[in-house]
This record gives C-alpha cells, structure tokens and sequence, in this order.
C-alpha cells in the first residue's frame, strides 16, 4: 500500500534500512509497563506550548 511504501522510504532515509512487519511486531508485543516507563525516565518530557484557536479566551 501507499501507506506501507511511505514507511519503507522514511526508514530507509533515516535509518538506513528497512523495518520487517515482523520486526515492527515483535517490538510492540516486546513492551512492557517497566519498559515504557523507563524510557520516559531517560527522555523526559521538555517544556510544553499550548496553542488554541478560536474566537474566545480559553480560562
């Protein structure tokens, strides 16, 4: 699919390969709670923008 041949590209470009389904699959059913949780604690979240748009002021 379009969809499938765009992800391939992006890979490839950054990466310098390519990703198997298999090995996209076997990375999501590999995570954890404790897995998750540590990556956020390495790469915490910086500061944060918020941008609204619309006719009122949100309080």
């Amino acid at each position: 699919t379009g969809s499938r041949a765009s992800s391939l590209v992006r890979n490839w470009y950054h990466l310098g390969r390519t990703i198997t389904l298999e090995e996209v699959r076997s990375k999501i059913e590999g995570l954890t709670v404790q897995t998750v949780l540590d990556y956020v604690q390495a790469h915490p979240a910086g500061d944060f923008t918020i941008l609204t748009i619309g006719p009122h002021e949100l309080n």
